[in-house]
């Protein structure tokens, strides 16, 4: 088991190994690209690809560990969302995103189905990018 974890602020990213931070966080994000609560699809793709950019221009994120401990409340959310206790997986959490995906795409939202805050989605965006691009299969949140 690792003892790498890393935090999704409201400005910036901070991880323990490497001990390396992103100068980017989820209101960041949100503020940048997202005009509503329930963001556009283009408003969602800008805010990938801006995102996969500080991904891309940090290469010591590369090589990491496939296993993070985190413990922010919106990780916890969308565990809740996923029905998940304690770890949540690569495909859950995009199993999540898509579901959210479809709502930004004109699907309806049912009700109480997930948080209608910008920033709740900005932060699972980074989530499943950060998961995606560096190969992370497990976050633990325990």
């Amino acid at each position: 088991m690792s003892n790498a974890f890393f935090s999704v602020s409201e400005h910036k990213i901070q991880f323990s190994q490497p001990d390396i931070s992103l100068p980017v966080g989820y209101h960041t994000l949100a503020q940048q690209f997202f005009q509503r609560d329930i963001p556009s699809p283009y408003d969602v793709e800008m805010a990938i690809a801006t995102f996969e950019d500080h991904i891309q221009a940090t290469p010591q994120l590369h090589h990491i560990a496939p296993e993070f401990d985190c413990h922010d409340d919106y990780l916890r959310q969308i565990m809740q969302i996923a029905d998940v206790r304690n770890e949540i997986s690569q495909a859950e959490i995009e199993r999540v995103f898509n579901r959210i995906a479809d709502v930004v795409s004109g699907s309806p939202k049912r009700d109480g189905e997930f948080p209608e805050d910008k920033n709740f989605i900005s932060y699972l965006l980074m989530i499943r990018e950060l998961s995606h691009h560096l190969n992370i299969e497990k976050i633990r949140n325990s």
